[in-house]
């Protein structure tokens, strides 16, 4: 049995091989805090990682609609063969990146807003928030910081051939 004893300021503690402990004792403390701070240093780059990730997946989205409205502006055919074609571009762009079934593409060809003629958007959105959607899974409380749907969209103006 190991017993505590008040020791006087630079007594050894009593007994053989120093058995019994001081109050002021700390042997141990600092693997408790070495503990703690590994934890809390490990919790923080998990959220980095995460967070990363989804703001890569989120700029691979605004890459991939970028390419699809090009695509379609320069595609020879009907409006529907326009759209087909820029949601196909934006599919095969960020194929790999993400998971498949959370992500929905739209693309639409309608009047431009300003200077006249038409122009095709296409529109990225993923589900990040649904379960199984996330490229790391978030800890407990992390998801509370990732956002629940990432959002990417593109506009150009298809300029009419000679």
């Amino acid at each position: 049995m190991t017993t505590v004893r008040n020791c006087s300021a630079g007594a050894s503690p009593p007994g053989p091989r120093g058995r019994g402990r001081c109050l002021t004792d700390e042997r141990g403390a600092a693997l408790v805090e070495f503990s703690l701070v590994v934890a809390m240093l490990c919790v923080l780059l998990y959220g980095i990682v995460a967070f990363g990730m989804a703001m890569a997946l989120r700029q691979s989205m605004g890459q991939a609609t970028g390419e699809a409205v090009r695509a379609a502006i320069v595609f020879p055919g009907t409006n529907a063969e326009k759209i087909a074609e820029a949601e196909a571009i934006a599919l095969d762009t960020t194929d790999g990146l993400g998971r498949p079934g959370f992500s929905d593409i739209d693309a639409a060809i309608a009047g431009c807003t300003t200077g006249g003629g038409e122009c095709v958007t296409v529109t990225y959105l993923y589900r990040y928030g649904d379960p199984g959607a996330a490229i790391i899974p978030p800890l407990p409380g992390l998801g509370l910081l990732l956002p629940n749907t990432l959002t990417a969209t593109a506009t150009g103006q298809i300029v009419p051939g000679p």
